[in-house]
């Protein structure tokens, strides 16, 4: 998407006007590239929040109803990292209130930024480390027991 921006800023751009105007309309270029970008990640994010709230909502209702489920389900899990003996505000959550449910035999990819809790969470569900908050079930498994 920024390529294609970048293309089509050089095309408007006329290669021939020099100083300070040339300067002016590259600058203008770049800030309506940059504004595009933004509104497009905005938007983007409001579809995937709305998505994230209604997986939320399917999950807990699955839950409390007691629907058995065929494959992974996660319901608000959750790590966090103490620093020192007692509750502070220094606490590290390498992952807070995951809500998803994954059906048997279907693909699944999580992706996030380093630091998102891919690990972590994947971690948590072998059972190499203990959640703090939250429970899952695997196969109607769960990982606590």
């Amino acid at each position: 998407m920024v390529s294609q921006g970048l293309t089509k800023m050089k095309t408007q751009l006329n290669p021939r006007r020099t100083g300070k105007r040339r300067r002016e309309e590259i600058s203008v270029s770049f800030q309506v590239l940059i504004l595009n970008i933004l509104l497009e990640d905005y938007a983007y994010d409001k579809v995937s929040g709305d998505s994230v709230k209604e997986e939320k909502r399917k999950v807990k209702e699955l839950d409390r109803a007691g629907t058995p489920c065929d494959g992974i389900r996660i319901v608000g899990l959750g790590k966090t990292y103490q620093r020192g003996r007692c509750k502070s505000k220094k606490d590290i959550h390498a992952v807070r209130k995951v809500y998803l449910e994954i059906p048997n035999k279907e693909l699944f990819c999580l992706l996030g930024h380093n630091g998102a809790g891919k690990s972590t969470t994947f971690s948590m569900l072998t059972g190499c480390i203990n959640s703090t908050r939250g429970s899952a079930t695997i196969f109607g498994y769960d990982i606590d027991t």
